[in-house]
């Protein structure tokens, strides 16, 4: 298997990952260690294949929204919970759990186990320790990434939409966004990150 060298960003990886997994060799990431790197964008071809079942379908009911993401999972159902619920408007956790579990409830793998007993079932990471709906809320932030080495939302930035995050009283809503006009000027907003002050000067 061909080694590549470090990589500095996903853009220097973004033709190579474009290869069936077996053939793109590996990179060194960013705590030394040799891996396969992952992809995590549409290719040009995937990409049309989009927009022309968006056009299609957008002369029977308007404008529509395609889900980018094609693997049954709880990145998909994240996604496909906003889309159904409604498209530019907010919705509750307990709404957008709801949704993603019925989503889930009716996918079931080779074993006969729907995938929400699977996401459920799921031991908490020993570094996190988050619950089922920690890991939701997790799941969510983590599909805001459009920048770095894992932009897990690059998919979601290609179709020229995001998922926006809002924190009210206490409560946390959601919503995806496609309200922008290219792909640039796409960006996921979340007013539950504490930016970090100036620091304190010792005495």
């Amino acid at each position: 298997m061909e080694e590549t060298k470090k990589k500095n960003s996903y853009e220097a990886i973004r033709s190579i990952v474009e290869r069936p997994p077996e053939q793109r060799g590996t990179i060194i990431n960013k705590r030394g260690e040799k891996v396969v790197p992952r992809k995590y964008h549409l290719t040009e071809q995937e990409l049309s294949n989009i927009k022309d079942k968006e056009e299609s379908l957008e002369n029977v009911c308007g404008k529509i929204f395609v889900n980018p993401y094609k693997r049954i999972g709880p990145y998909y159902a994240s996604i496909e919970s906003l889309r159904v619920l409604g498209i530019n408007n907010w919705h509750s956790f307990a709404n957008v759990k709801a949704k993603i579990r019925e989503i889930l409830e009716g996918h079931t793998n080779p074993k006969g186990v729907n995938a929400w007993d699977v996401f459920e079932s799921k031991s908490p990471r020993a570094s996190t320790g988050k619950d089922v709906n920690g890991r939701l809320m997790y799941n969510m932030k983590v599909l805001q990434r459009i920048t770095g080495n894992h932009p897990y939302g690059e998919k979601l930035r290609q179709v020229n939409s995001c998922i926006d995050i809002k924190e009210e009283d206490g409560m946390y809503y959601y919503r995806l966004n496609n309200t922008f006009d290219s792909y640039e000027d796409v960006s996921p907003l979340n007013n539950t990150i504490k930016k970090r002050g100036p620091k304190k000067k010792e005495d």
